[in-house]
């Protein structure tokens, strides 16, 4: 099925209810400061947190006692998209987490209408632009939860037992979307404005749940094997509906997940379109500039690898996420003429070199 421009738009104005009732019935029983509460869903179920028992109904319900449908199980292989993730995850490790950072995350941003929402979440801590320079720990706990997330949802041991591990790092995603869309509607954004449903459609909505899982899924495959990874095509469609699995469990639509597993190319082809415009003040460039310098900081110190992030960005995110958010990315590092000259050789011996068959690959496991 083809989606008109109507069509994207009604999409827009969807959320998930089911997650929205679970988050509501968790405001209404949680003692003290509801933010405080979803700043720390990543720690359930750890010893002196939150534990699965102490969670309204409603919530354990989403984690317990929802199976997979079998209009699902009737397009995707269940068992066999977990067992051929978690090997394609093992052997490709590296490509898979650099294209996740260097193209995944950047390809989000660069959505002008989701990315709002993300420039919001970043603010729910206390981060500003001008606090980053000082402080990245925010956006180290982000980028943190982001791998294990990924590592989560794709390793085969965490899907296992009567309560896995993939499914309740799932819902605590889900519990986060829907517990920041009502921060959303009680107070409005972080400057006091209300938020603008009539341009921006509602926050977390089904279409940006459903860019984010293509960006995650597809694109990331996309960018890993662009750098090498081994993925065949049947590979690829079984991790295909293996992450169709998961977006079920994130709250996102039967119609959605059908065309998903389809048809993943035009889906991202339709949202590209839809989003990705270069606008003023675009959100997602100071996003993909934190992105950029927290690997600088953090993956790649070195001086002589500092020029890294920029370089795998440039090779993987597509022409459409440049012109929104890349061109402006750069360093805000200060250092001087020399380290900067002798950085600017380094990338082009690199950029060389990534160009040449086999070798390349080779380079990028290496840094990596």
């Amino acid at each position: 099925m083809v989606f008109t421009t109507e069509k994207w738009d009604e999409f827009r104005r969807i959320t998930d209810p089911d997650g929205d009732a679970a988050i509501m019935d968790v405001f209404a029983n949680v003692q003290g400061n509801p933010m405080r509460f979803l700043l720390d869903l990543d720690k359930m179920d750890e010893d002196g947190s939150i534990a699965l028992y102490e969670l309204p109904a409603s919530v354990q319900n989403l984690i317990t006692k929802n199976p997979i449908p079998d209009w699902l199980t009737e397009i995707v292989n269940v068992q066999k998209g977990i067992e051929v993730s978690d090997k394609v995850f093992d052997d490709n490790m590296v490509e898979l987490v650099l294209s996740l950072l260097c193209k995944s995350l950047p390809e989000c941003y660069a959505g002008w209408r989701g990315g709002t929402v993300l420039a919001y979440t970043g603010k729910l801590g206390g981060h500003s632009q001008d606090t980053f320079l000082k402080d990245d720990s925010l956006l180290v706990r982000r980028v943190v939860e982001t791998a294990m997330f990924v590592d989560h949802v794709l390793q085969a041991e965490h899907w296992v037992g009567e309560v896995p591990v993939a499914i309740r790092t799932i819902t605590k995603i889900r519990l986060f979307h829907a517990g920041v869309r009502r921060m959303i509607a009680r107070k409005g954004m972080p400057d006091g404005s209300p938020w603008n449903t009539e341009v921006l459609g509602l926050p977390i909505n089904q279409e940006d749940l459903l860019a984010t899982l293509l960006a995650f899924s597809h694109q990331c495959m996309v960018g890993a094997k662009k750098m090498g990874a081994s993925v065949t095509e049947e590979q690829y469609k079984l991790m295909l509906g293996h992450w169709a699995v998961v977006g079920f469990y994130l709250g996102i639509c039967r119609e959605l997940l059908e065309e998903f597993v389809r048809r993943p190319d035009e889906l991202w082809a339709d949202i590209e379109q839809r989003q990705f415009d270069a606008i003023p003040d675009h959100p997602g460039i100071p996003l993909t500039q934190d992105l950029a310098l927290f690997m600088e900081r953090h993956l790649f110190p070195s001086f002589i690898h500092n020029h890294v992030p920029e370089m795998i960005m440039d090779k993987l995110t597509s022409l459409k996420a440049k012109e929104c958010v890349l061109l402006f990315a750069h360093s805000r590092e200060k250092l001087s003429w020399l380290v900067r000259t002798l950085g600017l050789i380094l990338a082009f011996v690199h950029r060389t070199i990534d160009r040449i068959p086999v070798i390349g690959r080779l380079l990028m496991r290496y840094i990596g």
